[in-house]
């Protein structure tokens, strides 16, 4: 398979594809449906599959499409990794693997980032007691950015969030808006990067599932698949894990200083509430559990953060018929996972590459 060719059209074409190589590959699969307005119980899942993994004291983890729009990408990854392999492929003894396909189905097959609630899942991974308490302290930060980023009205035929970001940055600061702005918000319901009112089905899924899946493994290195921030076709291991813990200092040096980086230290990065891999290095304390996000660079975070405003615009206010509608879903798929060639075959040459020493690595 070629590394273009590991691109799927839409979310119902890789959940195919993704399935049947793995039937394929002889894998052992589990189907998780999600249900959400406008879809029929079924059409909405979120794919697993697992090899090696009842006996093994060691296990890979490799997720997808937390955020939707970054689904093709990540679904690309994997089934890319999967052709990869040779026929009778066996893990090294000891180590099992784990694919968590399109963990976000409704916003994959919508294309756009948040689930079926508007929320932003990864602001969801959150205590109940939590959601309150960070709406009352993220509400006032958040609230004078609200009417730049979430205008209650359909987008017109030109995107103006690229002369309006100046102004904001000119009267906010770079600094608040990039503390403020990206780090999740709990009040504005219909607003990007909504973190939502209490967990929502795919983070029950992963609390309660992804345990059972990797059972009493004492090694886990997770890459979680991602894509917007950084460098063109290039990518950075994102560590939820504070600069100087146990946790990260492993992760540099499994996978060096130059790769792994602090979210908040890379470039154009932040670090938000509610994140996944601070959720799963508390809730697995007791082993070497190693997330890293790996965030392969798009756009700018101007394209990006605009494009999501415009289609979130979209989604609660524009006719699904209106041909603007189709236009916007086509640049959220090219601002996450852009058409250009080079681009997709840098990224999946350079993710199959990365899965294989993840797994060398783990095996260790």
């Amino acid at each position: 398979m070629s590394p273009l060719d590991a691109f799927s059209p839409d979310y119902a074409t890789a959940r195919d594809r993704f399935r049947a190589m793995v039937a394929e590959r002889g894998w052992e699969q589990i189907t998780h449906s999600i249900d959400a307005p406008g879809f029929n119980p079924g059409e909405l899942t979120i794919d697993v599959a697992c090899f090696g993994v009842s006996e093994a004291t060691r296990v890979l983890v490799l997720s997808s499409g937390l955020h939707g729009g970054e689904g093709f990408f990540g679904s690309a990854v994997q089934l890319a990794w999967l052709a990869s392999l040779p026929s009778g492929w066996q893990p090294p003894p000891g180590t099992g693997v784990v694919l968590l396909h399109a963990l976000n189905p409704y916003g994959f097959a919508m294309i756009r980032r948040a689930n079926e609630e508007n929320v932003d899942l990864n602001r969801n991974f959150l205590l109940p007691e939590q959601f309150p308490v960070l709406a009352g302290k993220t509400r006032p930060l958040f609230a004078p950015l609200d009417s730049w980023l979430n205008p209650t009205r359909a987008p017109g035929r030109i995107n103006w969030f690229f002369v309006q970001f100046p102004w904001m940055a000119l009267q906010y600061g770079l600094k608040y808006l990039r503390e403020v702005m990206p780090a999740g918000q709990y009040s504005f319901p219909k607003g990007i990067f909504y973190g939502g009112t209490g967990q929502c089905q795919t983070t029950r899924f992963v609390i309660e599932r992804l345990p059972l899946l990797i059972g009493s493994a004492d090694r886990v290195i997770h890459l979680d698949y991602h894509t917007g921030l950084g460098r063109y076709g290039q990518f950075n291991l994102l560590s939820s894990d504070p600069v100087g813990s146990e946790r990260m200092l492993d992760a540099v040096k499994l996978f060096g200083p130059d790769r792994v980086k602090f979210d908040n230290d890379a470039e154009d990065g932040y670090h938000n509430y509610g994140d996944i891999g601070e959720w799963l290095s508390r809730q697995h304390a007791e082993r070497q559990y190693i997330y890293l996000c790996a965030e392969f660079g798009t756009f700018d975070s101007t394209r990006v953060i605009g494009t999501l405003r415009r289609e979130n615009m979209a989604h609660h206010f524009l006719d699904r018929s209106h041909p603007r509608y189709a236009a916007i879903k086509h640049r959220v798929i090219d601002t996450f996972a852009p058409f250009d060639p080079v681009w997709r075959a840098k990224v999946i040459q350079q993710s199959v590459e990365l899965n294989q020493q993840a797994l060398t690595l783990c095996a260790e």
